[in-house]
């Protein structure tokens, strides 16, 4: 029909849109840019009911009206087109010509977010003339006024400050946010509140930075608040809260704390996300679910494995239970199948009522392998879902080592990711995880160039003792040499906390080396000293020769 073929029509035309704003072969211009996004976002939530208003987004009205399903594509592309604005490297340069700025920023400094937000106010005026195709709620419009005003205080006291990456942070989270109110009404007010606390917080600890921390320090800190909000944001399944989550974290990695980062580990080491229900499932299921989640591209031979398994014992209880509703008649049609002739008698004799009810049995029976089977694919799906949030969580902390790799809070990482790893050998289903994991520790964590300073030795010689412990019981060699790999991290931390203060000074290093030449010289007997650094050499030598015992006498032990 002519109807079918103008929505087909008008989608090959969004859909182009998005394709030319993901194409990184195209010169980016704020114009052509923005002049799509603005498009789309128009015709995703707003109708227009007098063509005479002199806005660029009325200039081209459809003689048709949209059909729901093609609205509902428009708003899909809309948020794809968001998600590739906000991942697109700045456009804004500095004086030397350099891009300058966060990721999603336009050549004026702004955000293209902003320049959209700026569009929906403009067309939110206009209400005699343009529409909204699903009004806000009174909740949705008082938390996009109180948005409006947080981000124009943000922009006011960005002014100010020469380099406000952390109001720039914030203002991408309440432009996000506010955009996605047009399309999810009740999600985005409650985030836009947890922001609004999270900001106020803020505002607050910076005040009592400049005078002294206060007593009233009940409840959690602001970037608590906001490393939650963000893993709320991964735990969507789009990649625009994905972009602007790590773009964020990137922004506030700095003021990271130890809650903070442990709520990022608890998410990683969690049986699941916080946005799935818990329902009730048997002991034996939820060890499952502990390790047993799965990358896409890694999912579909294990769960044809697994499925295929399943499909045989569920076959053999579908029979039994088909038997149970057969009742008599499943016992007598047994017994004559080794007869070359069946006998019917029975079968004619039954009257209505009896068949009535073997047909409701039988009907029960299929209605609940219907059930099952439907529950089963659900469950699969959470398990996809639950993997994909845990990497995404992953990449947070990737981010971290990257941007912080002289945080204490570095060494706090250790022991969470090869337990993660530990747990994960040897299951197939968490493959993808545990890949992602190792890779994170082997390449980044452990062979980071700077090291955390000013370290507690004490608490650090424990950590190296628990490593020696995972060493020794280790389920496998990948495990030992992980550990082993995580000793030697340890051991350069210990051992370059001291030398970064010694060799400070190369006049002074130069003169220490020369004492010790002729200290050695003068006790050329005595058996030259090795600089430790801040390695207790007793409490070393006492840890490894404890793990080399071990090694030597224990039948299973491991060594490291």
């Amino acid at each position: 029909s002519d109807a079918t073929q103008d929505t087909a029509t008008r989608q090959w035309a969004v859909d182009e849109m998005l394709h030319l704003v993901r194409n990184i072969r195209l010169s980016r211009d704020d114009s052509w840019l923005l002049d799509i996004g603005k498009f789309i976002f128009f015709h995703a939530y707003f109708n227009a009911k007098d063509t005479s208003v002199a806005l660029q987004e009325t200039t081209f009205t459809p003689s048709l009206p949209l059909s729901s399903e093609l609205r509902q594509i428009c708003q899909q592309r809309f948020t794809s087109v968001l998600a590739e604005m906000s991942h697109m490297p700045s456009l804004h340069k500095d004086t030397e010509g350099r891009p300058c700025g966060l990721q999603g920023t336009a050549s004026d400094g702004e955000f293209w977010l902003y320049h959209l937000m700026e569009c929906a106010q403009t067309l939110l005026k206009q209400d005699d003339s343009i529409t909204l195709h699903q009004p806000l709620s009174p909740e949705a419009y008082a938390a996009l006024e109180a948005s409006n005003r947080t981000i124009q205080l943000i922009r006011e006291k960005a002014s100010h400050q020469a380099d406000n990456v952390e109001g720039k942070a914030f203002e991408l989270l309440f432009l996000h946010t506010t955009l996605q109110l047009f399309g999810d009404q009740d999600q985005s007010v409650d985030i836009l509140l947890d922001l609004q606390t999270c900001y106020e917080k803020l505002g607050k600890s910076k005040l009592k930075g400049r005078k002294r921390k206060s007593v009233d320090s009940t409840g959690p800190e602001w970037v608590e608040v906001l490393t939650d909000i963000l893993l709320s944001f991964l735990a969507r399944p789009s990649q625009l809260a994905r972009n602007v989550a790590d773009t964020v974290f990137r922004a506030v990695v700095e003021h990271v704390t130890k809650p903070a980062l442990d709520l990022i580990l608890q998410a990683i080491a969690a049986k699941k996300t916080r946005s799935r229900d818990d329902d009730d499932e048997d002991e034996d299921e939820e060890e499952v679910d502990e390790t047993s989640e799965e990358e896409e591209e890694a999912a579909s031979t294990d769960e044809e494995s697994d499925t295929q398994s399943e499909i045989d014992e569920g076959s053999e209880e579908f029979r039994k239970r088909v038997k149970a509703a057969l009742g008599d008649c499943a016992a007598d049609d047994e017994t004559s199948g080794s007869e070359p002739e069946g006998d019917d008698e029975d079968d004619v004799s039954m009257d209505d009522d009896a068949m009535e009810a073997i047909d409701e049995a039988l009907a029960a029976v299929f209605r609940e392998r219907r059930l099952a089977k439907k529950d089963k694919k659900q469950k699969q799906e959470e398990k996809k879902a639950d993997t994909h949030f845990k990497l995404r969580a992953l990449d947070l902390l990737d981010i971290f080592i990257r941007k912080q790799p002289t945080n204490l809070l570095i060494l706090d990482l250790v022991l969470p990711l090869l337990s993660l790893i530990r747990r994960g050998q040897g299951h197939k289903d968490v493959a993808p995880l545990v890949e992602r994991a190792e890779s994170l520790f082997r390449n980044k964590l452990c062979k980071i160039k700077e090291y955390p300073k000013d370290v507690n030795a004490e608490s650090v010689h424990g950590l190296l003792e628990q490593l020696l412990r995972v060493a020794q019981t280790a389920p496998s060699v990948g495990v030992v040499t992980l550990a082993t790999q995580g000793c030697m991290f340890v051991v350069r931390v210990l051992r370059g906390n001291s030398e970064a203060a010694v060799e400070s000074s190369p006049v002074k290093t130069r003169g220490m080396a020369a004492k010790r030449r002729k200290t050695d010289k003068d006790n050329s007997s005595q058996q030259p000293q090795v600089r430790l650094g801040a390695i207790d050499a007793q409490h070393f030598c006492q840890a490894f020769g404890a793990a080399l015992r071990n090694f030597m006498e224990m039948r299973m032990s491991h060594g490291c």
